[in-house]
């Protein structure tokens, strides 16, 4: 029962999730992740840690997907952190290098910082109809069309990777 309450508030939250908060919600999901990874090597659970990374490299895809670098040289910048983290991740995946995370745990915390300062200055968007005549996609639109099975997973899988457990 309570698994069932706590999937119905992650799927109301990311469906009516405005876009700069659904990118905050990444950006906190993958620092979890590179958290439990870290944890995990620490802990000698190597196979656990490859699960956390890939999870990490998965959700850093989901947010390089949603950067636009022809709009902005901050853009531009933006990309090439998220590059970086990305390619951190594979690194430390295949390399073993579980102390790298460090880094990465680092760059997601001043990511996070960012978000959230965003997300306080512009908290919601007034209408679907300001947003859809500035051609910009909501949340929910594309949250609702991934959300059944992101990267082949079932859906429960997926709400296993977007935990709102700290």
């Amino acid at each position: 029962m309570q698994a069932t309450i706590r999937d119905r508030y992650l799927e109301t939250d990311v469906t009516t999730a405005t876009p700069q908060r659904l990118r905050l919600m990444l950006i906190e999901e993958t620092l979890r992740q590179a958290r439990r990874a870290q944890d995990a090597a620490v802990r000698g659970e190597q196979t656990e840690a490859a699960e956390r990374t890939t999870r990490c490299r998965n959700l850093i895809s989901e947010l390089l997907a949603g950067v636009q670098p022809e709009q902005s040289p901050v853009a531009k910048e933006v990309l090439r952190v998220y590059l970086f983290v990305y390619t951190t991740l594979v690194e430390v995946e295949f390399g073993g290098d579980y102390g790298r995370l460090v880094d990465i745990i680092r760059v997601l915390e001043e990511d996070q910082i960012t978000w959230q300062a965003v997300c306080q200055q512009s908290p919601e968007r007034p209408a679907a109809q300001a947003c859809a005549a500035q051609g910009e996609e909501l949340a929910p639109a594309r949250v609702a069309a991934n959300f059944a099975a992101p990267y082949g997973q079932t859906r429960e899988a997926a709400r296993e990777s977007l935990s709102i457990e700290a």
